[in-house]
């Protein structure tokens, strides 16, 4: 017997699937969820966020974005910071890992305003990687991450801005 996945069920299941699990407010996403549901919405079925009830899309983009949040808050933390070239003098100072997405609604809640809004067009692009939300310095080079001193941005305005900020560091 063939395993089935949501991804490969019909539109009207996969609806049905993300409006129940985005209903319940105890939904949280994990790399394990973030693929099956990256796989939904490129699955041939044609899925759209207008297909979701108004609760269940708002707080599947939330979740999305607090997951990519995460994530990049992670690369700058673990990969960057006072490890990768050229990153040996920043701080990561955003507080407690635990705390991360509680401290981003304290001290800086218009960037999930912005962040929900950039993660919504990430969605409706298939989920591009170009479209990803990430944490940018608004300092540039050498400056830490500080709550007073990040972004929320696409990842292909994040490179765009990276490889000038390189190109004029070179000259």
């Amino acid at each position: 017997m063939k395993k089935r996945y949501i991804w490969d069920a019909p539109k009207e299941r996969q609806i049905q699937y993300l409006n129940y699990l985005f209903s319940r407010r105890s939904t949280t996403i994990d790399k394990s969820r973030y693929r099956v549901i990256k796989n939904i919405f490129q699955s041939a079925s044609g899925i759209k966020l207008d297909d979701l009830d108004t609760t269940a899309r708002k707080r599947l983009i939330m979740k999305l974005f607090y997951f990519k949040f995460k994530n990049s808050c992670s690369n700058a933390k673990y990969v960057r910071a006072g490890k990768k070239k050229g990153y040996e003098n920043v701080k990561f100072l955003l507080g407690e890992w635990s705390g991360i997405i509680r401290n981003l609604k304290k001290y800086r809640p218009d960037l999930v305003e912005l962040g929900i809004e950039i993660c919504r067009k990430y969605i409706e692009s298939g989920f591009a990687g170009e479209y990803a939300p990430v944490v940018h310095r608004i300092g540039g080079k050498g400056t830490n991450y500080e709550w007073n001193n990040i972004t929320i941005i696409a990842k292909k305005e994040h490179d765009e801005l990276t490889k000038k900020e390189r190109q004029g560091q070179a000259s």
